[in-house]
């Protein structure tokens, strides 16, 4: 296939040494004022060749992603916006009634409201002996009556005797006895009188002691 001339009309490649090229001319070129890449973009957009001094399109800015929308804001709840018919309505707590405090009583009105009940109080019933009891009861009082006899009958020989003033022959007797002894067992505190003189001891041992010097 033989090589085709670049005429600038009709297709828009033509072949040239086995190479497609641009059907388009330099005084085409020149007359868009564009660059060979855009007149070529420009022409596969549109469908037409690009007419004379048509202007190189400006290089499209990449798309912004559109802003995401902030969600609007929630009212803030008042206290007057608030439907308070659903919440039950406390109940008030029942009022108490005062007890009514006694006064504390003294002590001289604790004591004679002590004595007054004893005083209104029944005797206490005796309490019933037991068995043992009941059985040992006879000896108990033969035993308590033989006492009795024995204590009355000392008294009436007490009351009977005369009664002694001082001590008795006896208890004299007894003193004396008590008193000697006293005096045996403890040294006598008189002093001694002193010997007038030797003792004959005393003596016997001078004469003997003379003799000997004589010697």
């Amino acid at each position: 296939m033989a090589d085709q001339k670049v005429t600038g009309k009709g297709s828009k490649t033509v072949e040239r040494g086995g190479k497609k090229l641009a059907n388009v001319t330099r005084e085409q070129l020149k007359a868009s004022g564009l660059s060979l890449r855009s007149y070529m973009n420009a022409w596969n957009k549109s469908g037409d060749r690009p007419g004379a001094k048509a202007k190189e399109a400006p290089a499209k800015a990449p798309a912004k992603a559109p802003a995401k929308k902030k969600a609007p804001a929630k009212a803030k709840p008042t206290l007057n916006k608030i439907d308070t018919s659903s919440i039950p309505a406390k109940k008030k707590a029942p009022v108490k009634a005062k007890v009514a405090v006694a006064k504390k009583k003294t002590s001289k009105e604790q004591y004679d409201e002590i004595v007054a009940k004893r005083k209104t109080k029944a005797p206490r019933a005796p309490a019933k002996p037991t068995p043992a009891q009941a059985k040992a009861a006879p000896k108990k009082a033969v035993a308590t009556a033989k006492m009795d006899k024995a204590s009355a009958a000392r008294t009436k020989i007490n009351q009977a005797r005369p009664k002694q003033k001082g001590l008795s022959e006896g208890a004299k007797k007894i003193r004396a006895y008590q008193q000697s002894i006293k005096s045996a067992s403890t040294p006598s505190l008189t002093p001694k009188k002193k010997e007038t003189g030797l003792s004959e001891g005393a003596k016997r041992i001078r004469a003997y002691q003379a003799s000997k010097k004589q010697k």
